[in-house]
Parts: structure tokens; sequence; C-alpha cells
């Protein structure tokens, strides 16, 4: 329902209900015993189940959260709400960061497959986790951008998300918007460090514009 208040372009009343539906993802375990059905039956009625195998599964389920963060600080942004986005998004870029640490360090060991797989399989798994906790990590980056306190700051989220990903459309796209503010500003002989960056609410009263100082 939240999304669907977010599509219908009602995103100030959309954040409520998204984030007390995040907040259950977090809290919950439902979310895990969705991701641990899922798998392979060779994982089921299997008790010893590797580290790196429930890393793995963990790993699985904060790209899921990940992700919904991600539509609730959209959500935040569109209705203008940045300054408490700001808080959810370093937040989730930090969880980012810790699991491509920890993936990036798996992947270098040697061996050590998971219960019942080949390791063909296991770095199959590890890339496919890297790549959506990086793709996730873009976004929330593009989150942080629109949220930005200064043209400077935005340029530079927008231009991090876009290395991150340079191929995604969403973040591409971004890129291309954040880079023609700029190059305006810029022509105007203003440092994008000493433009404050703010949100006035519309006249719907659910969506905002950014200004400029």
């Amino acid at each position: 329902y939240g999304m669907a208040l977010v599509n219908a372009q009602r995103p100030k009343d959309a954040v409520p209900i998204l984030q007390s539906n995040h907040q259950r993802e977090i809290h919950g375990q439902w979310f895990t015993h969705h991701i641990s059905d899922a798998r392979p039956n060779i994982y089921k009625n299997n008790n010893n189940r590797s580290v790196l195998e429930t890393n793995i599964i963990e790993w699985s389920r904060m790209a899921g959260i990940l992700q919904t963060r991600f539509k609730l600080v959209t959500a935040m942004g569109n209705s203008g709400t940045c300054v408490e986005a700001r808080t959810y998004i370093e937040e989730g870029l930090l969880w980012a960061n810790d699991i491509l640490n920890t993936v990036e360090k798996e992947k270098s060991q040697p061996g050590a497959d998971l219960v019942g797989t080949q390791s063909s399989s296991r770095s199959h798994s590890l890339e496919e986790i890297q790549h959506s906790i990086n793709k996730n990590k873009a976004f929330l980056l593009v989150a942080k951008s629109r949220c930005a306190e200064t043209a400077a700051t935005m340029g530079k989220a927008a231009l991090d998300a876009i290395m991150i990903v340079p191929g995604d459309s969403y973040v591409s796209d971004h890129a291309v918007r954040v880079n023609e503010i700029i190059a305006k500003i810029i022509d105007q002989k203003v440092d994008p460090n000493n433009v404050i960056l703010g949100w006035q609410l519309n006249s719907d009263g659910q969506t905002a514009r950014m200004t400029f100082q």
C-alpha cells in the first residue's frame, strides 16, 4: 500500500506506512524464513549449515532490507523530509559497506565450499550478493544526492553512485540531471560548496521541490 501511495504521487502519506513496514521487516523473522524456504532443498533439514551459508542467507535478507530502505528514503525525499531521511541513508550505506567488505574477504578465501555445493556455486552466490548489495548501495547514494545539504555534496554522491553501477539507467539519469544543475551553478561563477539545498512543499501537500540558497 505504501508504494501504491508513492506511485499515486502521495509520498508524504506513504512515508509512515513505509516506515512501519520497514521496521517490522528489520525486527521480524518472516523475511528470513521466506529466504530460507526459497533456497534449494539440499539446505533444508540440514542441521550442519556452514557459517558461510548462514551468512549468505543473512546477506540476502539484508539486500532486501536495503531495497525497502531505499524506497522509504526516496518517499521521504520526494516529500521533502530529507533531514530525517539522512539518518536512514547513512545507516543503510554503513550496512552495505560492512557486507561488501566481508564478502570481498570471503571471496579471497580458497575452498571453503558451501555444504552440498561446488565451489563454482559458492562463487556464484557471493557474486550475486555483491552485485545486489552494490546496486542497493548505489540507489542509496542517489537518495543521498537528492537529500544533500549542498550542491557539491549532491554532485559527489551522484558520482559515487554511477561509479558503482555505471550501466544502470536510474543512476545514470540522475547523474545527468545533477551534472546539468552543477554546470548551471558554475556558469554563474558560484562555488557549488556555497549553494545550500532546501525543500519546499508543493501546493498538493504531498510532494516537495528542491530550493537553492
